[in-house]
């Protein structure tokens, strides 16, 4: 196969010699968000039509890092929101189908007209992708809300996950206090009103827990409440503030 020019965004436009994946192996597989590149191997053989083999299954092989395990670990918990906090896009589809207290993350996608939906997400365990659509370019999924990633293809994942914890013998019990592992990263409690650090004064209701890289944490603490509203007079919420999300 030659090279051809890079087509995602990892690529980073630059040409991309691809080979033939023969296996990829993890001396400590765990949970913890690590991700990495795996390099071919010197000499690891040649297959089908001169494509290269990425080393054996029983190989090490050689890999670098790509991605600072703390931002990816800062990407999980905004994929784990999608799921987890009441105004994401999958939390009541989750709830419906009984997959409300089990650790999840993932995103939902709809093409354009309504083409294509699907939903990708994962467990600590388990990693699965579902598209809905249709090989014709002229078809549509409807073009109304039922042809979305989180009404057409986040249940028929939400199934699949449910009997394939099942599957793996995880009790319901096991499967709900299994969760992901992060690392490198910090959280403060935030509150709603203004989107600053929480305070003591912060009712309980309008306080959820923010995850941030070292260094970039908030440091202005909310004044809305309590005796803290007037510790700042005359300050206001800053646009530029980060808002909640859950997308």
């Amino acid at each position: 196969m030659p090279p051809f020019p890079g087509s995602v965004p990892g690529a980073a436009g630059l040409q991309v010699e691809p080979g033939f994946l023969h296996g990829i192996t993890e001396k400590r597989p765990q949970a913890a968000p690590h991700p990495a590149r795996v390099r071919r191997q010197a000499g690891a053989g040649v297959g089908k039509n001169g494509g290269h083999l990425f080393g054996q299954p029983n190989g090490e092989g050689t890999k670098s890092e790509v991605l600072d395990p703390a931002v990816a670990s800062l990407m999980l918990t905004m994929l784990k929101s999608v799921t987890s906090e009441d105004g994401g896009t999958a939390y009541r589809t989750l709830r419906r189908k009984g997959l409300g207290e089990i650790s999840c993350a993932g995103k939902t996608g709809t093409g354009n007209e309504y083409k294509d939906a699907w939903f990708i997400g994962f467990t600590p365990d388990i990693a699965c992708g579902v598209w809905i659509g249709f090989d014709s370019e002229e078809s549509t999924l409807g073009g109304n809300a039922y042809g979305t990633g989180a009404t057409a293809a986040l249940p028929v994942w939400a199934g699949f996950m449910k009997g394939a914890i099942e599957t793996l013998g995880l009790s319901e019990e096991e499967a709900e206090v299994k969760d992901f592992t992060y690392e490198g990263i910090t959280s403060l409690r935030v509150c709603r009103a203004n989107y600053l650090k929480a305070t003591p004064a912060c009712p309980d209701s309008t306080t959820y827990t923010e995850y941030y890289l070292p260094g970039t944490e908030l440091t202005e603490s909310c004044h809305e409440h309590g005796s803290r509203r007037n510790e700042i007079p005359g300050s206001r919420y800053n646009g530029n503030t980060r808002k909640r999300r859950g997308f």
